[in-house]
């Protein structure tokens, strides 16, 4: 096994082909993506554009201070630099998640090259991950920023399996500041915690990033008091179970959601409980096998598991079925399932898809998770220390 502080094999270099085609595929992704950017989405039109004019209305960075969209501040740091430069506010958003996307592919290549040492596989994932068609809809038509904050959570899944807790933890802490999703990997910190391969004291990155990132906000004015409740409001802001996520909720059709989801969410912290008891108690060796599986579970489980989840928060799924099929070929069946109900749930938002509904695509992704579940039990099996 490869363990995670002692990778084994050496490292080969990108062949100078590998490394004058991946400007060439950067490129073409970016003119794909172009192709979409006239296309005016209604999260473009009801949140972004109206943040973006109050924004540049107000003077650019003099409005950071005042209360604007349901992000923390940190994106809306980006609009008001945005808000300089004399091109629509449309194609500039999409270009800045764009850049994202080459961000997290980057990443994700890395990763997928630290794993199998192959540089054309690293390509490969690299030039699938920019193609993707959620990826490039995400960014090019939607107009969305998951590319940031998955970005970061790439960078956090690389530096951890090369033993680096620090760089790890700050990738994270930057993820968490982007997008309250980014806490798809909180159980994977906790497990990291637990079998001490990060020290409690390093936790402590999040909340310093947190703090860094509403200091500008709140030097220009904005209350305090906002800025450290902005994610408690929006994880209250939807009732509905399933917002178009292929999950267990889909199914669910009743006015007085609130019961369920008290009663779900109970359920689903006894079940983490228990589950990392057992992890506490199973004397194994984390290896970066475990570390990537892991990740791919909590990536598939965490939106599955939980209410008011959007189709959207499958995005860090999407991306790491890939890079999980390339590097542990017999799972090519896990990005055909989830990418292909991500994609068509997609359509359901973006162009109205009729046919198409989120309880059609939940049993697959039942699937999927269910798969990745006996995989990371069987490596950790495999490496219990006696």
């Amino acid at each position: 096994m490869k363990s995670l502080y002692n990778l084994s094999g050496k490292a080969t270099r990108l062949t100078r082909g590998q490394i004058a085609i991946i400007p060439i595929i950067t490129l073409i992704a970016l003119l794909t993506r172009f192709v979409w950017f006239p296309f005016v989405s209604r999260d473009y039109e009801i949140f972004l554009q109206p943040w973006f004019e109050e924004i540049k209305t107000n003077g650019g960075f003099m409005a950071i201070g005042r209360p604007i969209g349901d992000y923390l501040p940190s994106y809306v740091y980006i609009l008001a630099a945005l808000s300089y430069v004399p091109f629509d506010s449309l194609f500039l958003i999409k270009i800045v998640s764009s850049i994202g996307d080459i961000i997290m592919a980057f990443y994700a290549m890395n990763i997928v090259f630290t794993k199998t040492q192959k540089s054309s596989k690293a390509v490969l994932v690299y030039t699938i991950v920019m193609f993707l068609p959620t990826v490039m809809l995400n960014s090019g038509a939607w107009g969305q920023c998951d590319s940031l904050y998955t970005a970061a959570l790439m960078a956090c899944l690389y530096y951890f399996i090369h033993g680096k807790s620090r760089a790890g933890m700050i990738a994270f802490a930057v993820s968490f500041i982007i997008k309250l999703q980014a806490v798809f990997f909180a159980p994977f910190i906790l497990l990291l915690l637990i079998k001490k391969k990060i020290r409690f004291v390093q936790l402590y990155y999040i909340p310093a990033i947190y703090g860094l990132a509403i200091l500008p906000a709140a030097i220009m004015g904005r209350p305090l008091f906002d800025l450290l409740t902005i994610y408690i409001r929006l994880a209250g802001s939807y009732s509905a179970l399933s917002l178009n996520a292929p999950n267990f909720y889909a199914f669910i059709n009743i006015e007085n959601t609130l019961i369920v989801s008290i009663l779900s969410l109970v359920v689903f912290t006894l079940v983490l409980v228990f589950a990392f008891k057992k992890l506490w108690n199973t004397n194994f060796e984390m290896t970066s096998d475990i570390i990537v599986r892991f990740c791919m579970l909590c990536a598939l489980n965490m939106p599955f598991s939980l209410p008011h989840m959007h189709e959207r928060y499958f995005y860090i799924a999407d991306v790491l079925t890939v890079i999980y099929a390339v590097i542990y070929p017999k799972r090519w069946i896990l990005p055909t399932i989830v990418i292909t109900s991500s994609f068509l749930l997609y359509g359901v938002y973006l162009f109205g898809f009729t046919w198409m509904n989120a309880a059609y695509a939940a049993f697959p992704m039942f699937i999927s998770v269910a798969i990745v579940f006996f995989d990371v039990l069987q490596e950790i099996k495999e490496n219990v220390l006696t």
